[in-house]
């Protein structure tokens, strides 16, 4: 039989590795660490039936994976190890039956696929990194965050309070709704970072005061979407996504009893557009809903036809109000097509860009100006700039 390190034989590692203290070590077996690092992103492991937990080592503790047996093993605990540490971080390859540093090998992460491993019994003593070094894992970034808020940290966020992050949060959430758009995996990651860190620095923030941590925060969200797929995790049957959908209302209802109405909980910060979308998807859900698309369009011709009758009497007032009732319409037209509004509007504001810049570039080429152009020759040029559009490949 295997003998797997214990914590009576953790010190004759450490010592064979040069290693003094450790007081947090934890302990993995090589196979389960294989397992690890050949599940896919939700869990599945080839030719096993049961889905792994989601899980990460301790990049800032002692870490020993033991029972190497070869060199195929040795090379994909390399691969996981690579995930969480620096390429070049220097490991342990150490004989359990070591007593003095004579056989250690020292070596670097990246080179593990390289090593032989003879001792079946063999090893790996993974030292923990700085904190300024654990770049990759959560609790790196709730470490940072930390010093950067404690004495001696950064005076800028030091400074911060919830109310003066919230112009930073509005920021970095449509930083990556551009990302979305960019289609650039590494910007989207990047942006996403950015915004999570946002959530880390309110919840340190909030951790000082005394009013919840991010555990805290943790907790509510996996509590809420455990509660809300009883169909995952209870008994519950939902075939469709629709079906999803009419239940999460229901669900949301039973969780929140006092709630008199499904309009109260929108948030009043949201911009008008996606709070129009996300109240009258709200107000569907219990039933309040046009019989078809041909009856949202017709109210759109109805609003505009309102609209032109208060420009021709000239009330303001009036045709604001009517104005916003079109936006109201054309929010419901996009909800049944099952287009978020939002994104068509953005999408028609780059294509706008687009065909401006285009516009403008050929009004420098003439030596002219815009303003200087006929209301014929813009439109020219307009057509001109959707005609290339069209034709790009």
């Amino acid at each position: 039989m295997q003998n797997e390190p214990n914590v009576l034989e953790i010190d004759p590692l450490l010592a064979a590795s040069g290693s003094v203290e450790a007081p947090w070590i934890e302990v993995l077996k090589a196979a389960d660490v294989v397992r690890m690092a050949t599940e896919n992103a939700v869990g599945d492991v080839p030719g096993q039936q049961q889905r792994l937990p989601w899980r990460a080592p301790v990049p800032t503790s002692l870490l020993v994976i033991s029972q190497l047996c070869d060199s195929d093993t040795t090379a994909t605990v390399g691969q996981w190890l690579a995930r969480y540490y620096p390429s070049d971080h220097m490991v342990y390859l150490i004989p359990t039956s070591t007593s003095t540093n004579s056989s250690v090998q020292p070596i670097p992460i990246s080179k593990l696929c390289q090593s032989e491993v003879v001792d079946e019994d063999a090893s790996l003593l993974v030292p923990g990194l700085a904190e300024t070094d654990n770049v990759r894992t959560f609790a790196g970034l709730m470490q940072l965050t930390r010093t950067l808020r404690a004495p001696g940290g950064c005076p800028w966020d030091r400074e911060q309070t919830h109310a003066t992050l919230k112009p930073y949060l509005l920021e970095e959430t449509y930083e990556v709704l551009d990302a979305l758009d960019s289609g650039e995996p590494a910007q989207l990651a990047e942006e996403m970072g950015d915004l999570l860190y946002q959530i880390a620095i309110h919840s340190q923030v909030a951790a000082e005061a005394g009013t919840f941590t991010i555990e805290d925060v943790i907790e509510n969200v996996v509590r809420k979407l455990i509660g809300r797929h009883p169909h995952v995790f209870g008994d519950m049957e939902l075939a469709s996504s629709q079906d999803v959908r009419h239940a999460w209302e229901s669900f949301k209802q039973k969780q929140k009893p006092k709630r008199t109405s499904v309009l109260e909980e929108i948030p009043k910060g949201l911009p008008a557009l996606p709070q129009s979308n996300l109240m009258q998807k709200r107000a569907a859900s219990v039933g309040f809903e046009w019989p078809a698309v041909s009856d949202v369009l017709d109210k759109v011709g109805e609003e505009l036809r309102e609209l032109r009758a208060e420009i021709e009497s000239g009330a303001r007032d009036r045709q604001r109000e009517e104005l916003g009732d079109i936006f109201f319409a054309l929010v419901s037209v996009a909800r049944y097509l099952k287009i978020d509004p939002e994104e068509a509007l953005r999408l028609a504001n780059r294509k706008f860009a687009g065909r401006f810049g285009q516009v403008e570039a050929a009004t420098t080429e003439r030596g002219q100006a815009l303003r200087d152009l006929s209301p014929a020759e813009l439109d020219a040029l307009w057509n001109q700039a959707k005609s290339a559009e069209n034709h790009e490949p």
